[in-house]
């Protein structure tokens, strides 16, 4: 398990029976570690990107065999030369909130405070900026590649936002499509976590919590440039704080965590969500939840971190 935190580190940890068991810490950031992505992975190494506060990005290399090591790959911090006219904010004042892999191209692509989603190239030791794309008015609190064209991002104001690949990747990759960026209001408050999985070919449930306490349920047609709301169900109250962590799982279930330091898991019945079942975490002031399918495990983090046994969770739907 790879998590970093406030206090600007990166901890490496397994996952026993009864407990964690910590590996490495790696001190480097300047600040706060806001995202972590894996890049690639094998039996032996570990390529893992880290992100957060000081407009800060950076790429290590964990060897895990015949002994743990690790070792800075690279660094980038935002600065003058590679800011765009739009770009007002003082670098030292942006975070980077969120980040995912285009393993296509090897394009690393990251969501910042100020609005703006940037993508960079590992070439050797060195993160190239790609491309700088103005997506939202808002912070950015999360970003994925959800479809073949599109990437889907949310922000502290409630926006589920589509953005076209093309616009962030290099010029020789999806140089054939080009659309707008296409914004939805969805939540009256921060989209905190957001999921999605595809039904069909030109069909996407995007699942969403924030932080007016809220879980909203969104399909999405998409056809070539276009990007149309076939419906929205927001569900008021799911939480009695504001919900952190929201992921699919299964056919047709949807698993959350918040601040309430409960983890509720929910049915899906076409565009309604009930109540399945409910456990408490011990965990103090939940920041994220995250799914191990290969070890079968819910993770939570925040002052702290537990894991659930999956098959324990839905064992009434199973």
């Amino acid at each position: 398990m790879v998590t970093g935190g406030e206090n600007t580190e990166i901890q490496f940890s397994a996952v026993e029976t009864g407990k964690f068991k910590p590996l490495v810490s790696i001190q480097g950031h300047l600040s706060s570690v806001k995202c972590l992505a894996v890049l690639s992975h094998d039996k032996e190494s570990l390529l893992v990107a880290s992100a957060g506060g000081r407009s800060e990005l950076s790429v290590w290399r964990i060897q895990m065999k015949p002994e743990l090591q690790w070792k800075r790959v690279a660094n980038h911090l935002l600065g003058t030369p590679f800011q765009s006219k739009e770009e007002k904010e003082p670098v030292d004042d942006i975070r980077y909130m969120s980040m995912c892999f285009h393993a296509d191209t090897g394009t690393l692509i990251v969501a910042g405070s100020d609005g703006f989603i940037r993508s960079y190239s590992l070439q050797g030791n060195k993160l190239i900026p790609v491309k700088t794309c103005k997506s939202h008015r808002f912070c950015i609190l999360y970003v994925a590649v959800a479809h073949s064209n599109w990437i889907l991002s949310a922000d502290t104001a409630g926006y589920i936002c589509w953005t076209p690949l093309s616009m962030l990747l290099p010029e020789t990759s999806q140089d054939a499509f080009m659309g707008d960026i296409i914004r939805f209001r969805v939540h009256s408050a921060g989209a905190n976590a957001v999921d999605f999985r595809s039904l069909t070919e030109t069909e996407v449930e995007v699942g969403s919590s924030g932080e007016d306490c809220s879980i909203a349920l969104s399909r999405f047609t998409i056809l070539g440039k276009e990007i149309s709301l076939k419906y929205k169900r927001v569900h008021p109250s799911c939480h009695a704080s504001q919900v952190i962590g929201l992921r699919f799982i299964g056919g047709n279930h949807i698993i959350t965590a918040s601040k309430d330091q409960r983890i509720y898991l929910w049915k899906v019945n076409d565009d309604e969500i009930s109540v399945v079942d409910y456990t408490r975490t011990s965990v103090a002031d939940v920041t994220s939840l995250a799914i191990s399918r290969l070890r079968n495990l819910i993770v939570i983090t925040g002052r702290g971190a537990e894991a659930f046994s999956l098959n324990y969770v839905m064992r009434d739907e199973l």
